[in-house]
């Protein structure tokens, strides 16, 4: 197990962490960006069909599906992922035409309370679902039906980078379309893989004349959103689930744990929260005992459904997730931070002491 979190003021937190990365996964839509429709029916190409195939009489557009796909999205540096309605009929019926293997499906849940909701503030369906499955790492989106609300939820609520890119139902994936998948995925691959742009948003809340809580500070509100998340997380795990609150001297407001002997890997979870702008850190021990959150993944001691579960949760409840490796940043924003602090970093700015 690894050591204690590296939170001593002479190291700084960022002394345990530093960059991880895995593939970019690719939630890939079919009716739209790989069968086209809309336009009139002479505008579309069409390729044989055997009508005694699987699927070829209940989807009578299958015609107009491109084989060629196959190999371009093979061809991209990513994990490929079924996010249709098609659901498993996509690897019976598609995958075979386009040359692919089975692919991983998103398997979407009966609807919820939430679904409403969604709907009156413009978010789609399945934006909350695929946030939850990435479980924090980064990804694209391809669909016909993305809008703002999507992208603007996703930027709050997903702690790994994300591109949502929108295709014309009418043409489906044209060249254009890949040339900005290949373009983004390759930067996913060589760059930071996790959330960079959430940096804009801690730069404003950053504000130095309130370095350990924000203008606005609700110390109430903070308490019961806590509790709410303890409930939620002790419901999810069937165990109860500690809590530690109104930190002292810290812009960190409070902890939930969720004991070890609840999760599959047997490793505690601990969910960081800072009293500015409901953010939120989720690590596997402790803050600083592994690279971050894929770390822990890599060594077998956090299990991709419990950080769902835990991701999920915090989204519900609208907390805005930060993964440690934006958090390990140098600081550079004008807030003065304790002087014994030799290399500042995010962390100690919005979960640090003062």
């Amino acid at each position: 197990m690894p050591g204690p979190p590296c939170r001593d003021p002479g190291s700084g937190y960022r002394a345990a962490v530093t960059g991880s990365g895995q593939r970019a996964l690719l939630f890939l839509d079919v009716d739209g960006p790989l069968i086209p429709f809309g336009g009139a029916s002479d505008e579309y190409a069409t390729y044989p069909v055997d009508r005694d195939s699987e699927g070829a009489t209940a989807h009578p557009l299958l015609a107009r599906l491109d084989p060629r796909h196959g190999a371009r999205l093979a061809a991209l540096p990513c994990e490929l992922v079924w996010a249709t309605t098609w659901r498993d009929e996509a690897n019976e019926c598609l995958a075979p035409r386009l040359g692919l293997p089975r692919l991983p499906v998103v398997d979407w849940p009966e609807p919820s309370d939430l679904d409403e909701h969604d709907a009156r503030i413009g978010l789609h369906w399945k934006t909350r679902i695929l946030v939850d499955w990435a479980a924090g790492r980064p990804f694209v989106w391809v669909d016909d039906e993305i809008g703002d609300t999507d992208r603007i939820w996703v930027s709050a609520h997903h702690p790994g980078r994300a591109l949502l890119h929108r295709v014309d139902h009418r043409r489906g994936l044209v060249d254009a379309d890949y040339g900005v998948l290949e373009k983004w995925l390759r930067g996913a691959a060589e760059g930071p893989s996790y959330g960079t742009h959430l940096l804009p948003l801690l730069r404003r809340l950053d504000d130095p004349q309130w370095p350990e809580w924000p203008r606005d500070y609700d110390r109430t509100r903070m308490s019961v959103l806590l509790g709410r998340l303890a409930a939620r997380l002790s419901d999810d795990f069937a165990v109860r689930c500690t809590t530690e609150q109104d930190t002292q001297d810290s812009s960190e407001y409070g902890r939930v744990t969720v004991p070890g002997e609840s999760t599959l890997c047997g490793t505690r979870i601990v969910v960081c929260v800072s009293k500015f702008g409901s953010l939120a850190l989720v690590t596997a021990d402790n803050p600083g005992a592994y690279f971050g959150t894929d770390d822990a993944r890599d060594q077998g001691d956090l299990d991709v459904g419990d950080l769902s579960k835990v991701v999920r949760a915090l989204n519900d409840l609208e907390y805005v997730v930060v993964p440690e490796e934006v958090l390990a940043l140098d600081y550079d924003g004008p807030t003065r931070l304790p002087a014994d602090v030799r290399r500042p970093s995010w962390w100690d700015r919005f979960f640090g002491y003062f």
